[in-house]
């Protein structure tokens, strides 16, 4: 996965019954961790009820996938955005 902004951190924790949690950091202090994950949840941990917790900079934006979509319809949608037609270029 690629690096992201220094902004944005990526968070793995594991709880102690084993729950696994991914998402991206929105605080941190000595003894909790609040994260809000892929579903926009987020979440407040005791540090000491973890069984693990990572921290990365690594991105949870899936990777561009030309199956889901096609080259084409890409720069159709960029060409879309870039014009101003989306409602943002008065």
């Amino acid at each position: 996965m690629k690096e992201f902004s220094v902004e944005y951190e990526t968070v793995d924790a594991v709880t102690k019954d084993g729950t696994n949690l991914r998402g991206t950091l929105l605080n941190e202090d000595s003894f909790t961790i609040q994260f809000m994950d892929t579903r926009e949840k987020v979440h407040s941990l005791d540090k000491a009820s973890l069984k693990s917790l990572r921290k990365s900079r690594e991105s949870l934006m899936p990777a561009y996938d030309e199956k889901a979509l096609p080259e084409q319809d890409l720069r159709d949608l960029l060409a879309f955005l870039v014009s101003g037609a989306a409602g943002g270029g008065k």
